[in-house]
C-alpha cells in the first residue's frame, strides 16, 4: 500500500504477539500481494503496545 510514494506500515497486535497476530498478518499480507499491493508490517503484544511509537504505524489491527 502506498500513498504519495510512501509504503504503508501495518501493526498487528494480539495478547502474546505470536499466534493470532501471525495468522492475521500472513492472511492480510497474502491478500495485499494478491491485489498487487505491498506494505511493511510489525507484530507486537498488547503489553508492549504503549512502548511502540504508534506514529510509525499507518494502520493498527488488534
Amino acid at each position: 500500500m502506498t500513498h504519495s510514494g510512501k509504503k504503508k506500515t501495518i501493526l498487528f497486535v494480539c495478547a502474546t504477539g505470536i499466534a493470532t497476530s501471525t495468522v492475521v498478518a500472513e492472511k492480510t499480507m497474502d491478500f495485499l500481494h494478491e491485489h498487487g499491493l505491498d506494505a511493511n508490517y510489525t507484530q507486537t503484544n498488547v503489553a508492549s503496545l504503549p512502548e511502540y511509537d504508534q506514529k510509525d504505524a499507518d494502520l493498527i489491527v488488534a
